[in-house]
């Protein structure tokens, strides 16, 4: 099936996507994407994605496995960021995965809960419901309480950034800021820019990251929060551009929604965690197309 479609028009590499799905008296069946490119290689899509979409005109049908081959010779190509983020949306994250080089002779099986670590506190949760969503969940959510005067800095400067730019809430209820601290003791903030087009949205991780590739120090600590104090993980264009950088090291500090058990008595625990963890096992495009 991937060697029947033309190659996309940027890389010229192809990815072919097979989702199983089963209806809801068990009905086995697959649904097929492949990557296509534009000239605005960030308007581009993953064939997982693809094939995801085709669901959405297949009502009842989940999906229970994917199947992911490349134009890549002997070695299999995992998922990327975006896709798993979006595959983390929308399937089981113990749904298996499985991927496999073009000659068939490397192959590796995971799930997406090993592949993308801590997802939106809002995955799931309709749009309309979000920002009452996010509210109750920050009553049971471990305050931040900075250690230092430069961390509580980070933090209200990180605070005022999620009040701007409110009257776009009718679109995009949850408003996201995030800040980093410095070696030299200097804090750097940027908000995400929301667009009425959501693929147009700039996130907040993203914006800091040419500042951090212009400071003369090295970034220590970060946190991206929403308007309720909530501190989420970066998303998946975030973790990538952070991860191909260099800055693997970096520790953000997080709420551990998925940890946390109704009717625990711990409330959501604040853990750190570097941009390493936050992308394990990432696809190396880069030594794929510098061979």
């Amino acid at each position: 099936r991937m060697y029947a479609v033309e190659p996309p028009s940027e890389s010229a590499f192809r990815v072919q996507c097979i989702l199983e799905v089963r209806d809801a008296d068990g009905h086995v069946g697959y649904v097929s994407g492949a990557n296509g490119e534009c000239s605005s290689i960030g308007n581009s899509i993953c064939a997982e994605r693809a094939a995801l979409i085709k669901l959405r005109e297949m009502p009842g049908c989940e999906p229970a496995a994917l199947y992911l081959i490349s134009d890549n010779g002997d070695a299999c190509l995992s998922c990327g960021p975006l896709c798993r983020e979006f595959l983390a949306e929308h399937m089981s994250e113990d749904a298996s995965l499985h991927f496999a080089s073009a000659d068939l002779s490397d192959t590796q099986t995971t799930t997406l809960r090993e592949l993308y670590p801590f997802r939106s506190l809002y995955a799931g949760v309709p749009g309309p419901e979000s920002a009452a969503f996010g509210e109750q969940v920050s009553l049971v959510a471990e305050e931040y309480r900075p250690g230092d005067a430069l961390w509580a800095e980070l933090a209200e400067r990180v605070r005022l950034e999620t009040e701007a730019e409110a009257h776009k809430d009718v679109l995009h209820p949850i408003r996201y800021a995030a800040g980093v601290i410095l070696e030299d003791g200097s804090v750097l903030v940027e908000r995400q820019r929301r667009a009425v087009e959501y693929g147009n949205t700039l996130d907040a991780v993203t914006a800091l990251i040419p500042l951090l590739e212009r400071a003369e120090a090295e970034p220590v600590f970060a946190i991206m929060m929403d308007q309720f104090g909530l501190m989420h993980a970066p998303f998946a264009t975030a973790r990538a551009l952070l991860y191909e950088s260099g800055f693997l090291e970096l520790t953000f500090g997080v709420h551990d929604y998925w940890s946390y058990k109704e009717g625990d008595d711990e409330m959501h625990r604040i853990v750190e965690v570097s941009v390493r963890e936050l992308l394990p096992d990432p696809p190396n495009m880069r030594e794929l197309f510098s061979a």
